[in-house]
């Protein structure tokens, strides 16, 4: 009884928040292909599934629909910022089960949509994201990009994690910078070592011992980015 009016409740709350509107409504005006009508239907059908999500309530047939296309529009939209909004609003469902969606997101060429991507797999913290995000750091130059990397590895209890944070810790052509920084504490974290930040040396010396010789930092051009597109 008690989980019938919650159900009941919470159907109630979707319908008042202005849902009435199902997510086939917005999948119809967002087939027309205009940019913004794809824009408004991911960003409204987003919402409608995160309220089912704080509801506790299944997904049906039709959200799994809309989920889908939400990830079609990530992954192979022309429209930058489409790609880019759709990854966003992925990042921010539970349930979106959008992992290879982050993976390709990482690989585009508008810098907001591998920001976007980035934040979902942090929000995830799946270990087998520790690759992915290794290659990203190994190109990246738009620093947003490489904070929400580092913040995303630090979350990961990987040996892959740990090699690539101290990687950028130790690599510094110019002293200490902000990567290095916020580095910093997810090493000791997952180090489980005290040692401080001006220690390089030790620092080095325990790479060294676990990991291997430290690769030469590459010299890689900026990404080309797509931002006017």
């Amino acid at each position: 009884m008690v989980k019938a009016i919650k159900w009941s409740a919470a159907l109630a709350l979707i319908a008042a928040a202005g849902c009435a509107r199902g997510v086939n409504d917005h999948l119809a005006e967002a087939r027309t292909g205009e940019p913004r009508a794809v824009h408004e239907a991911v960003v409204s059908i987003a919402q409608i599934l995160q309220r089912k999500e704080d509801a506790e309530l299944p997904f049906n047939a039709a959200d799994e629909e809309a989920l889908a296309y939400i990830k079609d529009v990530a992954v192979s939209s022309q429209v930058a910022t489409n790609r880019a909004v759709a990854l966003l609003v992925l990042s921010r469902l539970r349930r979106a089960s959008a992992g290879d969606t982050f993976r390709a997101g990482v690989k585009d060429s508008f810098w907001g949509a591998r920001l976007h991507a980035v934040q979902g797999m942090e929000r995830q913290s799946d270990e087998a994201y520790a690759e992915p995000l290794r290659d990203l750091l190994a190109k990246e130059m738009r620093s947003e990009v490489r904070q929400a990397a580092i913040k995303a590895l630090g979350r990961l209890r990987s040996p892959l994690a740990l090699k690539t944070l101290l990687e950028v810790f130790l690599q510094r052509s110019e002293g200490a910078q902000p990567p290095q920084v916020l580095a910093f504490p997810f090493i000791k974290e997952l180090s489980g070592l005290n040692y401080g930040f001006e220690e390089v040396r030790i620092w080095k010396e325990y790479y060294t011992k676990t990991f291997g010789e430290l690769r030469e930092e590459p010299d890689v051009p900026p990404p080309e980015d797509d931002e006017g597109r």
